[in-house]
């Protein structure tokens, strides 16, 4: 997942750079560097969902028992 963020992140630097220089290839760069930066935050998203899904596994396998139902009786109710 790393490396996908990054890849895309160098795509879309790369297509800001040709914007800059070759004007005439503007509209077809911008559409680059626009997918690229919208593969970019669905891949930071994705990262910052799983490491937020890990985070609340380990503090509730943390919790003592009778704590743990209590706090699912909790949330099953919202």
């Amino acid at each position: 997942m790393r490396v996908l963020v990054l890849s895309t992140a160098t795509a879309a630097t790369l297509a800001a750079g040709v914007i800059a220089v070759h004007p005439a290839l503007s509209f077809t760069a911008s559409l680059i560097g626009t997918a690229a930066l919208l593969l970019c935050g669905a891949a930071l998203l994705t990262v910052l969902a799983s490491h937020i899904r890990r985070t609340e596994t380990r503090y509730r396998a943390s919790m003592p028992p009778d704590q743990r139902r209590r706090t699912d009786l909790r949330w099953n109710h919202r």
